[in-house]
């Protein structure tokens, strides 16, 4: 039987010692709004959820392994759910090459390309889909972090700590210069949201945290899986996700850094240093010569005939 780290997936793992019974989100605080954000049940636990589309709710990877009927409650209605799609390379590691070494042997284990869609089997009416962030943040921006499970919507605010190419990290561990809200058992697949282009958007799903080992005045530590780099994929799975321009998601790709996307990590000294920005025009070039060559040409041109 594998042997259960601190660092837990959060459908399946309980917080021992923390007097807490699924109760969302460790630190935070009562969330009346975000009626987009649903729970999710079925195999492997409860999980929370984000309906992203019509008949489409994102939420993480894990929160699909199993067989079995599932559903999601949004708006005091129960929706059945017709089909689950886990990303088919969800798994764990050890190491991210994005991150410090010295980071990452602080965590011990991150999860990749945690994330899914349930398809449901109806329409829901009445709530507007939350849309699915394009941009990459800047480290140190503000999120808003919720969770549901037990009936309890809560949410917390935190800053981006770190963000590579398929996460984003939250919290305090490592010298990580965010707040101590955490996510916990029953939040996973919950969205962080942003603010982008004035509106607040699903920027992650929670993936793991800290949760099993936290006490009270702590470093707290949550991972999201990154929507946006998983956009391809989410689009081939569902034709109604909603698109922050067009109203579906198109062909359109994230915001990257051509060059390279390195970690960033806003962290203390001994855990790693921001990754240096880098990048490369995609630009038209001028053609070296390019004014002589031309006004040659134009010689040649008018030069009279004999």
């Amino acid at each position: 039987m594998r042997r259960l780290l601190p660092l837990c997936l959060l459908a399946a793992c309980a917080p021992p010692g923390l007097g807490r019974s699924g109760r969302a989100i460790v630190n935070g605080t009562p969330d009346p709004g975000h009626p987009a954000v649903g729970a999710f049940a079925g195999p492997p636990g409860p999980c929370t959820a984000t309906l992203v589309g019509p008949r489409t709710v994102l939420l993480a990877a894990h929160c699909l392994q199993g067989s079995g009927s599932s559903s999601f409650s949004v708006g005091g209605k129960l929706y059945p759910v017709a089909e689950v799609r886990p990303h088919p390379d969800w798994g764990e590691v050890t190491a991210l090459p994005e991150l410090p070494s010295a980071f990452s042997a602080l965590i011990g284990r991150f999860s990749v390309h945690d994330v899914g869609v349930a398809l449901l089997a109806e329409a829901v009416p009445g709530i507007a889909p939350l849309r699915l962030a394009l941009e990459q943040p800047a480290v140190g921006a503000k999120v808003t972090i919720v969770g549901l499970a037990d009936g309890v919507k809560q949410a917390g605010e935190s800053l981006v700590g770190a963000i590579g190419e398929g996460f984003v990290l939250y919290g305090t561990k490592g010298g990580m210069k965010g707040t101590n809200v955490l996510t916990c058992m029953g939040d996973s697949g919950g969205p962080t949201l942003i603010v982008e282009e004035g509106e607040e958007r699903v920027l992650g799903v929670h993936s793991m945290s800290n949760c099993a080992s936290y006490k009270p005045g702590g470093a707290a530590y949550v991972q999201d899986t990154r929507v946006s780099t998983h956009l391809a994929w989410l689009k081939a799975q569902s034709d109604d996700l909603a698109h922050p321009r067009e109203g579906r998601l198109v062909d359109l790709a994230p915001t990257r850094d051509l060059g390279g996307e390195g970690a960033r990590l806003d962290a203390a000294a001994g855990d790693g240093t921001p990754a240096a920005d880098s990048g490369c025009s995609v630009g038209a070039r001028p053609v070296p010569g390019g004014w002589p060559l031309l006004l040659l040409v134009l010689l040649l041109g008018l030069r009279p005939r004999r």
